[in-house]
């Protein structure tokens, strides 16, 4: 049987949590420990960011951002429970935040981006809940497949005739 998250002990730590990054490492080494009920952990997560205050609202996703990289570790069931809510969340907050929070907001995307922590589809989605045109590297991905091909097809070409002809 798999554990199940305490829904009390995470509600009370996250009406608790600051933005100091130790607070963000406890909680966030809470929500790891049970990261088997990753879809628990996620829909108590949503429900208190929306209970939350705009200055909560910004400690609750720089702890998402920590569960996220941090939980890699245990494989990706927090990237696929936090993406079902994180477009909703980051665009909620970008539309009742001041610019300094959607800096805030638009430092974190570009740190996933970054990071690969969420593939392209995922970070343009978060780049239009916050506004954002998409970015270089998604831009990059949308090149046509046939394109892409070629292009790899002349680099093996390449290859191929230097290995041969020296």
């Amino acid at each position: 049987m798999s554990l199940q998250v305490p829904r009390d002990g995470l509600t009370q730590k996250l009406q608790r949590l600051s933005q100091s990054q130790q607070s963000i490492e406890s909680v966030s080494s809470f929500c790891i420990f049970y990261s088997k009920d990753a879809r628990g952990v996620v829909q108590i997560w949503e429900q208190e960011f929306y209970k939350a205050q705009p200055e909560r609202k910004l400690a609750l996703l720089y702890l998402a951002n920590h569960i996220l990289q941090e939980g890699r570790k245990k494989g990706m069931v927090f990237q696929e429970e936090f993406f079902k809510v994180l477009p909703k969340s980051i665009h909620h907050m970008a539309k009742h935040s001041d610019d300094k929070a959607k800096r805030s907001l638009t430092r974190i995307v570009t740190v996933w981006e970054e990071r690969r922590v969420f593939g392209n589809r995922h970070i343009k989605s978060f780049r239009d809940a916050l506004g954002l045109p998409a970015s270089a590297a998604a831009a990059a991905d949308a090149k046509p497949a046939a394109a892409a091909a070629a292009e790899l097809s002349g680099r093996a070409t390449a290859a191929a005739f230097r290995r041969t002809y020296g």
